[in-house]
């Protein structure tokens, strides 16, 4: 008996650890030259507050920022390869899982907004706002909205679409 029950408790734990453990959403990690750079130097001119000095606004000012935003590369990258699927979803850009969708190859304007989509929701997952990159800006320009956010603001990033 005390067998039985040992055995039913190991047995539970292994369902427990793989039911809990992280789910693999792809089995290919993202060519580092598809993930668009943030476009925003990470520390850069610290007000003494906390905060530091983000993406420009319409007026050219800096936006505040969180000093720690944006994350390191390597971590954001590594919360890409781990939160976003390749599997192409329906009608939107959020995959299976709720994940949000980064194309793995091509590079038509629709993969790219779909990676500045993904990459966007990575980095607010991190905390930092939109200013900590240049990603809407890049966005803007990739759906030809020449430097005007959708809520009507400009938007003077300095940076390409996909630089």
């Amino acid at each position: 008996m005390k067998f039985a029950t040992l055995l039913f408790f190991a047995a539970a734990f292994m369902v427990a650890s793989v039911s809990l453990a992280p789910i693999r959403r792809s089995s290919d990690t993202i060519d580092l030259s598809l993930i668009p750079e943030f476009g925003i130097e990470r520390g850069k001119n610290p007000r003494g507050d906390g905060n530091c000095d983000g993406a420009l606004d319409a007026q050219g000012h800096a936006i505040p920022i969180p000093c720690e935003c944006p994350p390191l590369r390597k971590a954001f990258i590594d919360a890409l390869n781990e939160n976003t699927s390749d599997i192409e979803p329906q009608q939107t850009i959020i995959g299976p899982a709720g994940l949000p969708w980064f194309p793995r190859h091509g590079n038509s304007t629709d993969d790219q907004i779909a990676r500045l989509l993904a990459s966007r929701e990575t980095l607010r997952r991190f905390t930092c706002p939109d200013a900590s990159s240049t990603f809407s800006a890049q966005l803007n320009v990739l759906q030809g909205n020449n430097g005007i956010q959708s809520s009507g603001t400009a938007v003077n990033s300095g940076a390409s679409p996909l630089a």
